[in-house]
């Protein structure tokens, strides 16, 4: 890969919810991802979007289809949906959290995305000063 340095800091700047759902593939298959891989190709399927031209801009890693990611993890196939921040997720369903400071913040996508039990940030202040505001939620189809 090409500039793999300026790759990896752009995974780490906007591609939390991107490591969220490599996270999640591991908690579901046991085993260890290889997230490199699962980037460019979920990149290559157009799942998340990156800019090969500009590895700062702010877009990369965002996630457009985020069952494809899983399914690139998994081999299964997924659904997902949107949820409000207070949901109990119920059997057989695995959830993704978004933090945000305020519901402004919330409303406008400003937030960070974590895995219900590891948040990918060593110190984030928007899960020290923030809360759930909405939930991602997966089901095998």
């Amino acid at each position: 890969m090409k500039y793999i340095q300026s790759f990896i800091k752009s995974m780490g700047a906007n591609g939390c919810y991107f490591i969220c759902l490599c996270k999640l593939g591991e908690e579901i298959t046991k085993k260890e991802v290889d997230y490199l891989r699962i980037a460019e190709k979920s990149i290559n399927h157009g799942y998340i979007d990156f800019n090969k031209k500009d590895f700062e801009d702010k877009n990369n890693f965002y996630v457009r289809q985020p069952w494809g990611v899983l399914e690139l993890i998994t081999g299964e196939s997924w659904n997902v949906r949107k949820e409000v921040g207070i949901y109990d997720a119920k059997e057989n369903e695995f959830e993704v959290w978004f933090w945000a400071t305020s519901q402004a913040n919330a409303d406008k996508g400003i937030g960070h995305f974590t895995t219900v039990n590891d948040n990918l940030l060593q110190n984030s202040n928007t899960v020290k000063k923030g809360k759930v505001y909405s939930k991602r939620i997966f089901t095998r189809k």
